[in-house]
């Protein structure tokens, strides 16, 4: 979808992406150990532990990507520039992730999902990542 735009908008895209999703690690980790915890206490009919779980963790995980974020958005060069040198192509991935960062907040999403599962009920996890691949029929159509 982005090959029009050169050879460095690729590069510094496909490295965005990966920093992005290094990024994302933290908050992923924090919420697969939500359901674990959280399904446990539900087990044990300890509602008022379940809710504080679900608290600490969005807690836990929005507070360290609201950081992340502000990396992002004071240096992301620093995080481009492990895998490439080239100044088109950190710009280009400084640009993404930029960009990108604004959702990092948004990443509470998993933890949601993590209660949501601990709960017994898988539709919302099922439901969020089918309206994620709702966006790639217009994505490719735009392109």
């Amino acid at each position: 979808m982005i090959r029009q735009f050169g050879a460095a908008a690729q590069a510094g895209f496909g490295i965005g992406g990966r920093v992005m999703h290094g990024i994302l690690l933290p908050a992923m980790a924090i919420a697969f150990a939500v359901a674990p915890v959280a399904g446990q206490n539900f087990g044990a009919r300890r509602g008022e532990r379940v809710r504080e779980t679900f608290r600490s963790a969005l807690t836990m995980g929005v507070g360290v990507m609201l950081l992340l974020r502000l990396l992002c958005q004071w240096r992301p060069d620093v995080l481009i520039r492990f895998f490439s040198r080239e100044p088109e192509v950190v710009e280009m991935g400084a640009m993404f992730l930029r960009l990108i960062s604004w959702n990092f907040a948004a990443s509470g999403v998993f933890t949601c999902s993590g209660v949501f599962q601990a709960l017994g009920n898988t539709m919302p996890s099922l439901f969020s990542s089918a309206t994620r691949l709702a966006y790639v029929g217009p994505a490719i159509w735009l392109s």
